[in-house]
């Protein structure tokens, strides 16, 4: 199960606190958090079978990440790749300066073609706002207000056991004066079996 938890606006030391595992197929190959040479600026993990990433960021403080969503059937054959959304949308570029793409005009533009990708959940944020989107939910996308937020293979927040565990710690950590990213590291070890 991939799971993300976030600090949007909602804690003194930090704009956007993140602590996120890729919970991916082992046999799926993937290369290391780097800078990457194309599109340029993006610092990323990289998927080595589809090319994509599941979170990234940008030199103009952009940050996105993509999650499956959990479904029964398999991905529809010929579907685009989720984890494209991430590097097309640190990419964009809009207007006649080029300036770096807001969260909601990216989101506006892929709307019309979400429906081509197997199931998924994308926040993406930018200097000003953060955005949650995805092609299972109503409306398709929406701008989220300060908080902290935890994401899985279902829609925004849902209460699965995991999540909640972990989403606990996590404001328990925001909550320390000085916590240590190593204890990030061993929230998001949980272990714990629970019914499916």
């Amino acid at each position: 199960m991939c799971l993300l938890v976030l600090a949007w606006q909602a804690a003194p030391r930090y704009r956007l606190a993140v602590a996120a595992n890729r919970d991916e197929y082992h046999e799926r190959p993937a290369a290391a958090l780097a800078k990457w040479p194309e599109p340029p600026g993006i610092i990323a993990g990289r998927d080595l079978r589809a090319s994509g990433t599941w979170l990234g960021v940008d030199p103009e403080r952009r940050f996105g990440v993509v999650t499956n969503f959990r479904e029964l059937q398999p991905p529809r054959r010929g579907a685009p790749s989720r984890g494209e959304l991430i590097p097309r949308y640190l990419a964009a570029r809009t207007g006649p300066g080029a300036e770096p793409a807001r969260a909601g005009e990216f989101f506006a533009a892929l709307e019309a073609h979400a429906a081509h990708y197997a199931g998924f959940n994308l926040l993406l944020s930018d200097d000003e706002s953060l955005w949650y989107g995805s092609n299972r939910a109503t409306p398709f996308a929406r701008p989220l207000t300060p908080g902290v937020y935890g994401l899985s293979n279902e829609l925004l927040d849902t209460p699965w056991p995991k999540l909640q565990r972990v989403r606990r710690g996590f404001e328990a950590w925001l909550a320390r004066a000085a916590g240590s990213p190593a204890e990030l590291f061993e929230l998001l070890n949980d272990r714990t079996r629970v019914e499916d």
